[in-house]
């Protein structure tokens, strides 16, 4: 209760680490008996002199009435303040080129470290001998930071050098003492890591290169040259890739599955793995997420428990560092760098580019390593909607009075990228990954929680990366999971004007060369949610936002001029596959074979959707196994399920082999059988009783026409006097294929274009 009788006494620590106050050793109080000014029976405000020297490396302490226990302030609401941004973010000349983390220089093996902890009052480094958090035997003795260069212009950041000892593969981490605690942390900015991630690693990162390595950039910058303008993705997990009894490949479930060559399904000659992927001629492959993410606990990766050793990955712990449970030894930390740089290095052998699915817009959990570095910083807190200060709104409390975390990513946190030194993050982890992984491109899961200065940030730092730099793809996702603590106040202040949502709506502030997935043309063509019906099941009615759709536009949106941004796609790791969809709209009695069995008028459904994709304007994705009508049973979020529903059966492929082909065909026709495809609208688009016919004109007058007939009847189309080869007819051409450029079937004047039935025609 605040009444008349109570006093405040303000304590300030300077060196938590040694227990010494601002004061003296007694621990006297730097102001004594402040009278507090009562706002409320609960609640005072204390008005501190206009002369106080304040620090934002000490720790502020109060002390009400004389008890004993101390709080100390928060500062979290500080972080907008321009006086913040001033004193505490790094920049100009002498911070620009400070590599946070652990700096191993192999030619003297000495270790310099930087760490950016603006109100810590001391940072220490614990070096242990081994990555077992349980293991407390320690390398040798702690070291404390000093601030960098000077307490004048220390801009927050810390440093320490050890030249005396060589720490290459010493796990280390970091003691923050911040509100007079002492926290144990992990380096945000690890490069390698122990056994699950809970102690970061000192790496001589050029030790982990494998042979070639350095060839493999020139292929990189030639896959972002050539690739990036004929993208056809093909999403895929890393367990799910190899892990099918059928698919023939030693390294199941690991990185280097992707190195195996020659294989094929046990006793076929169908191929599998790497050499699969080449015949079906994607040319990216999107890997779910990669970084190291928590829920798979990486010491028992080879329990028969799935559910131990089963994740998407979307629980992000460690963002530099690639997950362990996919590498043979979690336990040594360059084992997993040098096999993911080989999983990387034989696609890029293999002429395919390298995505990474990134999750920044949350962690597995508030209380992560950002956390522990900077409290209240690397997240955005709930906006209560009324006034507050420094221009935005004030944040709703809990009961205890701390701030409540926004939660527009679902999953009880969501960061904030507005926040320069979580955007320098983000830039410097997505910039690394380039360069000392050679990846060609990037996915943002729930990118509308970034911000676009954050996107184009992004996207200008790796143009200029490496010479093909603005062929590294960037896309994601263009909506949020909730309401958003992105605080619009920023959009109303000109310096911060695009500090707004990284969704649709904005593309108009999208620099060029970010793109996003077109869930109108999704919706449109498949239905919207698990079992809704869309154009290849029969709703005509959809025709008008297809035809948008062809034209890589968003429907209805403002940006929809902007036909470059598009990511077309039918299906992902979310929801129900292509196939389960199929018969989840169209089929009354699911009986548990049906999911495995051909089904003639589903899979021309299914061919129908991969034309749309493959045909429209923008970047072409599609689900790994799309093309042999991967199933997951019905289950439609099987984000840790067992592997039985979340394997690709290479063996699928004899069963539905005119749907591969089908798939296999359009990507030629895509990428190098018709160039124009995908980079530009079609010349014409005509709807005729609910049929689709749609035309490029190429080179020399060249054309290719594509019919499609969603509807129970069949009709006709008048295709002209000319004779046109008739190369694909999801019914079958007269050799028994369905895809064929080389055809002798000739077509002209009135087409039957029977029910369900997709053609392809060329002059």
């Amino acid at each position: 209760k605040i009444d008349s009788s109570t006093r405040v006494n303000i304590y300030k620590i300077t060196d938590a680490a040694n227990a010494t106050t601002y004061a003296a050793e007694s621990g006297e109080p730097i102001y004594k008996d402040i009278i507090p000014a009562s706002t409320g029976e609960h609640t005072g405000v204390v008005t501190l002199p206009n002369d106080f020297a304040f620090e934002w490396g000490a720790d502020y302490l109060l002390e009400v009435n004389g008890i004993v226990t101390r709080t100390a302030v928060n500062k979290t609401r500080l972080f907008l303040s321009e006086r913040f941004r001033s004193e505490c973010i790094p920049t100009g000349s002498d911070y620009d080129n400070v590599k946070f983390g652990a700096n191993y220089d192999r030619t003297d093996r000495s270790t310099t470290f930087y760490l950016w902890a603006p109100i810590s009052t001391n940072v220490q480094i614990n070096f242990y001998r081994t990555g077992n958090e349980l293991d407390t035997r320690k390398f040798m003795a702690y070291r404390s930071m000093t601030k960098y260069p000077s307490a004048e212009s220390w801009k927050g950041v810390w440093t320490l050098t050890v030249s005396d000892k060589d720490l290459n593969g010493v796990y280390y981490t970091y003691n923050n003492f911040v509100y007079d605690e002492q926290i144990e942390t992990v380096d945000i900015y690890a490069t390698a890591l122990g056994v699950n991630g809970n102690r970061a690693t000192v790496c001589d990162l050029d030790a982990t290169d494998p042979e070639g390595w350095e060839e493999d950039f020139a292929n990189a910058e030639r896959i972002r040259q050539y690739n990036s303008a004929d993208a056809v993705i093909w999403e895929i997990h890393v367990r799910d890739f190899s892990i099918s009894p059928d698919s023939g490949l030693t390294y199941k479930g690991k990185y280097l599955a992707f190195t195996e060559e020659g294989t094929t399904v046990k006793g076929t000659d169908y191929k599998s793995g790497i050499d699969y992927l080449k015949e079906l001629g994607v040319t990216y492959v999107h890997l779910n997420p990669v970084f190291d993410f928590s829920t798979v606990d990486e010491e028992y990766i080879n329990n028969t428990d799935y559910t131990m050793k089963q994740n998407w990955g979307y629980d992000p712990k460690n963002y530099n560092v690639p997950e362990g449970s996919y590498a043979t030894d979690a336990e040594n930390g360059e084992v997993r760098i040098n096999e993911f740089k080989q999983m990387v290095q034989a696609l890029h052998n293999a002429g395919i580019g390298v995505i990474m699915d990134v999750v920044y817009n949350h962690t597995y959990t508030a209380d992560s390593y950002f956390e522990k570095t900077v409290p209240g910083y690397y997240y955005r807190q709930e906006l209560s909607g009324s006034a507050g200060t420094f221009g935005y709104q004030s944040w709703t409390t809990n009961n205890l009075g701390n701030y409540n975390l926004s939660d527009g990513s679902g999953c009880s946190n969501e960061t904030a990228s507005e926040r320069e030194m979580f955007r320098r993050y983000m830039v410097d982890s997505l910039s690394y990954w380039v360069e000392e992984y050679h990846i060609d491109g990037f996915r943002f899961d729930l990118m509308m929680i970034h911000d676009v200065k954050t996107m184009n940030t992004i996207r200008g730092t790796l143009n200029g990366l490496t010479e093909q730099g603005a062929g590294i793809l960037l896309y994601g996702e263009p909506w949020a999971a909730a309401s958003l603590g992105l605080d619009p106040a920023y959009e109303n202040q000109s310096e911060y004007h695009d500090i707004v949502p990284a969704g649709k709506d904005n593309f108009e502030k999208f620099n060029s060369g970010i793109y996003a997935f077109n869930d109108v043309m999704r919706n449109a063509i498949k239905g919207e949610g698990d079992g809704g019906k869309g154009y290849v099941q029969g709703v005509t009615g959809n025709a008008g936002k297809i035809e948008s759709g062809l034209n890589g536009y968003f429907y209805g949106v403002s940006t929809d001029k902007n036909g470059d941004k598009s990511i077309m796609y039918t299906t992902s790791h979310d929801n129900y596959t292509l196939w389960d969809q199929l018969i989840a709209s169209t089929v009354t009695d699911k009986t548990p074979t049906l999911y495995s069995a051909s089904n003639f008028v589903l899979e021309k459904k299914n061919m129908m959707a991969a034309t749309l994709t493959l045909s429209s304007r923008g970047i072409t994705f599609i689900l790994a196994g799309e093309e042999i009508a991967r199933t997951k049973y019905g289950n439609h979020n099987s984000y840790n399920a067992q592997d039985k529903i979340n394997e690709i059966e290479y063996g699928r492929q004899e069963e539905f082999s005119a749907l591969y082909d089908w798939y296999k065909g359009m990507i030629e026709l895509r990428v190098k059988g018709f160039p124009s495809i995908g980079k530009t609208s079609p010349s014409g688009i005509e709807d005729k009783n609910g049929c689709l016919i749609y035309y490029f004109i190429g080179e020399n007058d060249s054309q290719v026409k594509i019919m499609m007939n969603p509807t129970s009847s069949a009709v006709e189309i008048d295709i002209g006097d000319d004779d046109w080869t008739l190369i694909a007819n999801s019914d079958g051409l007269s050799n028994g294929k369905v895809f064929d450029f080389d055809s002798a079937d000739k077509v002209s004047g009135n087409l039957n274009l029977k029910p369900y039935t997709t053609y392809i025609v060329r002059k």
